[in-house]
This record gives structure tokens, sequence and C-alpha cells, in this order.
């Protein structure tokens, strides 16, 4: 997976206090709940017994399934572990039945379109508007735009 001994796994309620200093930790009691009930799947990554990584499978989304909230803290990045969540989150999907999953993604985010890429995500051309652009999803705040565009990937084909 990457240069560091790391596991991912679904998170747990032991997990939350961390995650909450994450951003979008405001939203992990909401997401937790959501995986409770099959709404939702939060992966983790821990290393060293502890959690340096999230992200989020939407079951729920309109656009089930969406694989969103990735973050990987600063002093781990550039590891393989965002990468390693989504491959997590897409077999979970496939287990499910999805033969497809997907991404809303800022398109002034310069991190998250390369890996989208690399992982088999397409440009599907379609975009999603936003009434509050998300400060999160790139390096500048000032420059978050007002809507997503929006990435797929097949699952049948990997």
């Amino acid at each position: 997976m990457s240069d560091i001994d790391a596991t991912v796994r679904a998170a747990t309620q032991d997990d939350l206090a961390t995650i909450r200093t994450f951003p979008h930790g405001d939203e992990v009691d909401v997401i937790f709940a959501a995986t409770q009930v099959g709404e939702a799947i939060i992966a983790v990554v821990e290393a060293d017994k502890q959690v340096i990584a999230s992200a989020v499978l939407d079951l729920i989304s309109p656009l089930r399934p969406e694989v969103k909230r990735i973050w990987v803290t600063e002093k781990s990045r550039r590891r393989g572990l965002g990468t390693a969540m989504t491959m997590w989150l897409e077999q979970q999907a496939r287990q499910l039945g999805f033969d497809a999953t997907q991404m809303a993604i800022d398109p002034q985010n310069e991190k998250a379109i390369p890996m989208a890429i690399d992982l088999g995500y397409s440009a599907t051309g379609d975009h999603l508007f936003i009434d509050q652009p998300d400060p999160f999803q790139v390096e500048d705040p000032e420059e978050a735009s007002d809507f997503f565009a929006i990435y797929r990937k097949s699952l049948t084909m990997s």
C-alpha cells in the first residue's frame, strides 16, 4: 500500500474523536450514524495505532454510491493512502452489488483529479452545482468553485 505499515478498515466509534479533527469533521457523527443503518461506509487508515486518514462511501447520495471526503494527514500524504482507501471503498461497493462508483470533485482540486484519473475514473461531463463552495477541496479557499465535476468508474472492468 505505501512505505508505512498501515491498514485500511471500517471506522469504529473509537475513531470518531480523531476523525472530528479532520476537514468536514463536523459531519462525522451524522455520517457514522448513517453507517449504522447501511447508508454509508467510513474507511480509515490506521498506522501505529493512530487513524491518519479517512474517506466515505455515501450509499444514498444522488451519485450513489459516491466516494467522498478523502483526507490524509499532512505528514502521511504522497504515500498512496488515499488510493488505498478509495480502492477499499470500491471493493465494499462491489460487494454491495454496485457496478460503478462516482466522485464529485471541485475542478480546481489539483490533487484529487489526478488521483481519480489514476484510479480509473473518467469525467462524465456532468456537473453538480452547490450553494456553498467547499474550501477543503482546494489549496486556496478563495478558488473553490460553485460546482463539482462528476467522475465515474466502472467496477465491472477492474
